[in-house]
């Protein structure tokens, strides 16, 4: 998931991701200077955890049983396991009124300090609207349990999506 980010008067650059199970965090100031560059298996577990709940941008994805298994909760909520690479990742889905996610929670790895501490985390999905025949999050939110508190670290507003077609 790259993204960019006005800092002030420069843009910072970071991209967060999973490859075949792998993760890896990299961020630079002004698209060239490392000042992040994170791996190893806490990074591996995380990368997982937010891909998989990004798939709702891609909900067929959850369909597919090769990578993805479901085992129900309870009425509103639901345990995805996704398998990549010889790793796994999990989360719990809590769904809304509507059947939509709209919510997921887990523990994940929090750097403090140079150091990975499982922490409480969520992300949160809102505005559903449909595009090609599928309903996705227009609005989502991500945040840390410290100390009893949650604290917002990103809020994403979607602009555009635009599914390749064959």
């Amino acid at each position: 998931a790259p993204g960019r980010m006005p800092i002030g008067p420069r843009w910072d650059d970071g991209r967060d991701r999973s490859l075949d199970g792998e993760g890896n965090m990299l961020i630079r100031l002004e698209s060239t200077r490392t000042i992040a560059d994170s791996r190893g298996p806490d990074m591996d577990l995380g990368a997982l955890q937010r891909l998989l709940g990004e798939l709702t941008w891609l909900p067929t994805a959850y369909l597919d049983a090769r990578f993805i298994t479901w085992e129900p909760v309870d009425d509103a909520s639901a345990r995805a396991t996704l398998r990549v690479g010889g790793r796994e990742a999990a989360l719990t889905f809590h769904f809304g009124p509507d059947g939509m996610p709209s919510s997921v929670t887990a523990d994940r790895y929090r750097d403090v300090d140079g150091k990975g501490v499982l922490t409480p985390w969520k992300g949160e999905s809102s505005d559903y609207r449909e595009v090609d025949g599928l309903r996705v999050p227009f609005r989502a939110e991500a945040s840390w349990q410290i100390e009893g508190q949650w604290h917002s670290y990103g809020r994403f507003e979607v602009e555009r999506i635009e599914f390749d077609r064959p």
